[in-house]
């Protein structure tokens, strides 16, 4: 399918991702229930995470990193430095948005201001993300006016 939606989360490759990062840190996740990706599993996984990230290349790399940061603020998981940093470097690195894309430009500037507020202990970070039938549905609604 590709990608639906500019943001974080808004493709095949993100969601792919999710479920890499599922498995590295020992959840049960078939691309059903995101809820099983907790804060304590991705608390404990954080250096198997980084390691995951940094083996990849490019756009996975960037892409993945994202994924990660993206997961630790909607769970209210604490970032080390360094995974901060690969976060960070992977927003830095979307080629989307070097491309100019504004959509992805202006999401990624909004994603990065997030990752350098963010306070755990403050909480879960309320992030949204359109899913694919959600930007099909506004699509159509607009095709039909």
């Amino acid at each position: 399918m590709g990608w639906w939606d500019d943001g974080v989360m808004g493709g095949d490759t993100p969601l792919d991702f999710m479920s890499d990062v599922a498995r590295v840190i020992g959840a049960k996740y078939d691309g059903g229930n995101p809820e099983v990706i907790t804060k304590a599993r991705l608390e404990r996984g954080a250096a198997k995470l980084l390691r995951l990230a940094q083996g990849l290349t490019d756009d996975d790399r960037a892409i993945m990193a994202q994924v990660i940061g993206w997961l630790f603020l909607t769970r209210g998981a604490r970032l080390t430095p360094k995974l901060k940093q690969e976060v960070l470097r992977g927003i830095g690195e979307d080629a989307w948005a070097r491309e100019g894309d504004l959509g992805r430009v202006n999401k990624m500037i909004a994603f990065s201001s997030a990752v350098a507020r963010y306070r755990p202990e403050r909480g879960p970070m309320k992030l949204t993300s359109k899913g694919l039938f959600q930007v099909m549905n506004e699509r159509l609604a607009q095709v039909q006016r």
